[in-house]
């Protein structure tokens, strides 16, 4: 088998390496090569044949894995229902080992169905140099993340079983992994629980700030680091729910009118306050019209709405 492994371990970069993916969409550039160890790469030859496969279908068969210190070796027996669930899997690895993840290049085929994805670390290739300097720089220049790391992980889809299969996992950085109380700060591992939201808005209908809230989550999870997401992540989530409450009308307008593209009896009108505000909206699509006009004496309305959601009382 460590035959087999060193015959493949050097896998071509251009389209024409990997099996059955006839047919491909130009624009497709090679990537850089290096020299690995036989630890640090899987190929789908070397692992035929000679472990059960484990299939993954859903998001709790991820989370129910301990992938910490996993070598590339011993992922080769699994296999994928969907490309989400190979970024999921590929995002846990990554979380439980002190790094995070983005999508890179893929390969479509002529009908625009992608058939080969890979996903680097966060710290792959560098920082891009657009010529600024200290003097024209409008705002201080951030910290450099990017460090030309070469971890990557590929998968490409069967054309039988119509599955995605490991093709290239290299787990070589040139950087410090994160330990893992603080693998949940980074970017790509941040969020905010829908109970968090709820905890937030609860919080400040009693005059409770950000601040106030990121040190009680602080208290209760035992430390900041363990909360999962910092006070920024809040003030974001603020910002997004007053946007959101600014365009609803707007976009439920949008929506009627969308539907009047496609119905010519649709019928809406609406009103609005002194301050721009949506007031009154009635709308009456073409299926409603000739219902009333067959029967006349059926009218039905939905009043059903969330209190809490929309601040109606």
């Amino acid at each position: 088998m460590e035959n087999n492994v060193e015959e493949n371990m050097q896998m071509d970069e251009s389209v024409a390496s990997v099996e059955g993916l006839e047919g491909l969409s130009t624009g497709v550039t090679d990537e850089a090569t290096f020299e690995i160890d036989d630890d640090d790469v899987v190929s789908v030859e070397a692992g035929e044949g000679s472990e059960e496969i484990i299939y993954i279908d859903n998001k709790e068969d991820i989370l129910c894995m301990d992938l910490k210190g996993t070598s590339p070796h011993e992922t080769r027996k699994f296999e994928f229902s969907s490309l989400d669930m190979a970024y999921e899997f590929y995002n846990w690895y990554a979380r439980m080992n002190g790094f995070a993840v983005r999508k890179s290049k893929m390969i479509k085929s002529n009908k625009g169905e992608i058939l080969q994805q890979t996903f680097v670390c966060h710290r792959q290739g560098f920082r891009e140099d657009r010529g600024l300097t200290i003097e024209n720089r409008k705002r201080e220049c951030k910290p450099k993340t990017r460090c030309g790391c070469e971890a990557k992980f590929r998968v490409h889809i069967d054309m039988f079983s119509q599955r995605w299969l490991i093709t290239v996992f290299t787990d070589q950085h040139n950087h410090e992994l994160l330990d893992e109380e603080y693998h949940g700060m980074l970017a790509a591992h941040r969020k905010m629980k829908e109970s968090d939201i709820m905890q937030m808005n609860d919080m400040l209908k009693v005059g409770i700030g950000p601040s106030q809230f990121y040190s009680s989550l602080a208290n209760q999870s035992g430390g900041y680091e363990k909360i999962g997401f910092r006070k920024k992540d809040i003030y974001n989530q603020i910002g997004k729910q007053r946007l959101l409450k600014r365009c609803d009308g707007k976009n439920a307008l949008q929506y009627l009118h969308g539907l009047a593209s496609n119905d010519s009896l649709m019928f809406y009108r609406h009103t609005v306050d002194g301050e721009g505000r949506l007031e009154h909206l009635f709308w009456c699509d073409g299926i409603s019209q000739m219902d009333y006009g067959a029967y006349g004496d059926v009218l039905a309305f939905d009043a059903t709405y969330g209190t809490n959601k929309r601040h109606v009382k």
